[in-house]
């Protein structure tokens, strides 16, 4: 019995709490910034599953002739390598070619957090060009 008025008195002294603290707790508009992924460039909303362009202003050179297959650089995967077709993304001269800008905003988009760079798809992407079209980046 005093197992159960130990837990009693501990469940209403936690919903007095969660009560008290209720009208203290900040809104998401009141939050300061301290997510990742609220860092950054601004993005446009997109349909993380849906299959429309989305321009995320990248400044790499358009895709000429037939893309690449992407998912030879490592940490790619087919889901990954379509969206990276909806930010027009094809080749690996294109991926070799994101700038720093480039990379924060496919990492933003993407809620990557450092991927790009940890799984070193820059310098695979240049590696892989050069393997294919026998050309230096």
């Amino acid at each position: 019995s005093s197992f159960y008025s130990a837990s009693a008195d501990s469940a209403e002294a936690s919903t007095a709490a969660d009560t008290a603290n209720a009208g203290s707790e900040k809104t998401s508009s009141e939050k300061t910034s301290s997510d990742p992924d609220d860092e950054g460039p601004e993005l446009p909303a997109f349909d993380p599953k849906g299959s429309d362009p989305v321009d995320l202003g990248l400044s790499i050179p358009a895709s000429s002739g037939e893309a690449d297959n992407l998912q030879a650089i490592w940490g790619i995967g087919p889901v990954l390598e379509k969206t990276l077709h909806r930010f027009g993304v094809y080749t690996y001269k294109q991926i070799a070619s994101f700038s720093r800008e480039d990379v924060a905003k496919v990492d933003k988009a993407l809620k990557f957090r450092g991927r790009i760079d940890r799984d070193e798809w820059i310098s695979s992407a240049a590696d892989k060009h050069r393997e294919k079209y026998n050309e230096t980046l």
